[in-house]
């Protein structure tokens, strides 16, 4: 649509449907309503910034439009701002139309929104008209485009457009960037070692903060603080998206980044720092400085799409144009250089950036998808050889199962073998022997019942022991010997009676916790043990005194064995013996020490030292 365009506005008669000035009156005046025909009204260009003479009058500035009317408008007319900063107000012929909000501290904000009045027939006069708009603003941030008058449809339409384009995409567009944020930092929260999910909903986080400024009136804090948000927010968007990028094509920068993190805290704090009127300046400096920071990203991530020509880089990479391109014109825009944005006031670079988003989202929740899809196929065959481990597992242990039921068996039967040999062949060896002698007495035939009688009963004696003895192999195998004290009372009531042409005397024991547990297997080797030396001194020693102590102490359990018997050389090995073998042998499965002090005519000293 093009309108014509009326330098003079003495001129104007609107016979064109739609007309845009060029021209103005100003004045600087501090008044709420339309000053009078001052002297000091001057003609300005439109558009117009104010000149820093301008602010020492204050921050309240008037522009009149004459316009002469040879006769009232039959249709409703209308007048139309395209850009202004920070507030307007219209008036037609000293009354009020519209304005853009509160006047007072904190101004409101209409940097980025049109303002269209329509005016009602009756205000219109015949013969000269005055247009009146009242512009309120900051230090450095004063500015109005032409005013354009015409009819109210076709303005109005123009005036929907222009709000559709300014403000209703950037308000749309703000809760969508939210849910990216969330949604981008819960994939980080699933996938914490991934960070560019974290870097990029931070940038988004930064980006949509900075959006409000473009939608946000009436604020509820200061405008200092509210321009030290808006703009730190800028800095820190480009800084995290850069640091984002390196971490989307795999090549961290950190001294690079380090320096951006630095910028981006100075920058903050000189915003916060400075005076208001000296922000504006200020964001020149810095945000020229953060389009610094957004072609060196597009540098290295360009290099980096041809060097390794992935897709996504080079996408990623003409993402970064874009948003370069868009932040240039933009930055041209603010510090009042001509460009694309001069001319159609409108700011790019808050469109850009949402399509890149999208396009970034899309990409990494594909990449996150992927991700999920080969853990689940991993998953997947995962279980398929845990599976096929657990049925090697489960032969391997039927297996090992078989070997060690075979061990076992093989171990009892050795167990019982000692049992056999330490308890029961004693009694029977006896048994043979007192049967050896009543048959030679026998064959003599000088047997009488003196002689025979005693042999009877001790041949009767030494079976019943040997009956004894294999029930006290059920027996101890049933664990009766549970602590201490009960080993003690077997020994002394068992096997005080197996010497009985010796005199045995357990001259001391003592216990410091008779009550303490003791296994059966401990139990019953003590016993056999036991009994092995004292059937040993029984049967070669020929003593006439035996000697057993017992004391624990901390951890262990010694007993102390002596007799005065004849005593042995401990280099013999008598083929048949095994009672000393299986002394030591049950005494290396308990971890216990077995010491045999003993000479040829100088008796035995056997010291057992069992821990328990």
């Amino acid at each position: 649509m093009s309108f014509p365009v009326y330098p003079l506005m003495a001129d104007i008669s609107l016979q064109q449907p739609v007309s845009i000035i060029s021209n103005a009156d100003f004045i600087m005046s501090e008044q709420a309503t339309p000053p009078d025909n001052s002297a000091l009204w001057r003609s300005v260009s439109l558009t117009h910034r104010w000149k820093p003479d301008d602010y020492i009058q204050g921050n309240n500035g008037w522009y009149r439009l004459k316009i002469n009317l040879d006769e009232i408008p039959t249709e409703r007319l209308g007048i139309y701002i395209r850009r202004f900063n920070m507030n307007a107000a219209i008036f037609v012929n000293d009354t009020f139309l519209k304005d853009g909000g509160s006047f007072e501290e904190p101004l409101s904000r209409n940097w980025n929104r049109p303002l269209y009045a329509p005016v009602p027939a009756l205000i219109w006069k015949k013969g000269e008209n005055s247009i009146y708009i009242r512009l309120k603003t900051y230090p450095r941030y004063a500015y109005i485009s032409p005013i354009t008058i015409g009819v109210d449809n076709i303005l109005s339409s123009e005036y929907e457009l222009q709000r559709f384009l300014q403000i209703s995409i950037s308000t749309a567009v703000f809760p969508v960037t939210l849910a990216v944020v969330v949604f981008i930092f819960s994939l980080w929260v699933r996938r914490r070692h991934d960070t560019q999910y974290l870097w990029f909903s931070l940038a988004v986080l930064a980006w949509s903060t900075y959006s409000l400024n473009m939608i946000t009136v009436d604020l509820w804090i200061s405008t200092k603080t509210w321009e030290w948000f808006a703009h730190s927010s800028i800095e820190w968007w480009s800084i995290l998206f850069a640091i984002f990028a390196h971490r989307f094509i795999n090549q961290p920068h950190p001294v690079l980044e380090k320096i951006y993190v630095a910028f981006g805290v100075i920058a903050s704090l000189t915003y916060f720092l400075i005076e208001h009127e000296d922000i504006d300046k200020a964001t020149h400096l810095f945000h020229g400085l953060s389009i610094i920071i957004g072609f060196i990203s597009t540098c290295i991530v360009s290099v980096s799409a041809f060097k390794n020509r992935e897709k996504p880089h080079f996408l990623l990479a003409f993402g970064f144009i874009i948003l370069l391109l868009s932040a240039i014109n933009d930055w041209m825009f603010q510090t009042s250089i001509s460009g694309i944005t001069g001319r159609l006031t409108l700011h790019f670079h808050h469109y850009a950036a949402p399509i890149v988003f999208m396009f970034m989202t899309w990409h990494l929740s594909g990449r996150f998808s992927t991700a999920l899809n080969e853990v689940e196929l991993l998953n997947i065959d995962l279980k398929d050889r845990v599976e096929k481990a657990r049925i090697e597992l489960e032969q391997h242990f039927h297996a090992a199962a078989e070997i060690e039921k075979t061990q076992v068996k093989s171990l009892e039967r050795e167990r019982l073998s000692r049992e056999i040999h330490d308890g029961m062949s004693g009694n029977i060896a006896n048994s043979l022997m007192l049967t050896d002698l009543l048959s030679k007495q026998l064959e003599k035939n000088d047997a009488d019942n003196s002689s025979i009688k005693p042999r009877l009963v001790q041949l009767k004696r030494q079976l019943e022991e040997g009956l004894t003895e294999i029930r006290n192999l059920m027996l101890t195998m049933e664990n009766d010997v549970s602590n201490l004290d009960d080993l003690f009372s077997y020994i002394k009531d068992k096997y005080q009676q197996v010497l009985q042409p010796q005199t045995i005397f357990i001259s001391s024991f003592d216990f410091a916790n008779g009550q303490q547990h003791i296994s059966q297997k401990l139990g019953l080797n003590i016993l056999r043990m036991t009994q092995e030396v004292l059937n040993n001194i029984n049967l070669h020693a020929t003593a006439t005194e035996v000697n057993l102590t017992m004391k624990q102490t901390e951890h262990q359990l010694l007993i102390t064995i002596t007799d005065d018997g004849c005593g042995f050389e401990l280099t013999e090995k008598q083929k048949g013996h095994y009672g000393l073998s299986n002394l030591q042998k049950r005494g290396d499965d308990l971890g216990a020490s077995v010491e045999i002090v003993s000479n040829t005519g100088s008796g035995c000293i056997v010291k057992l030292d069992i821990p328990l």
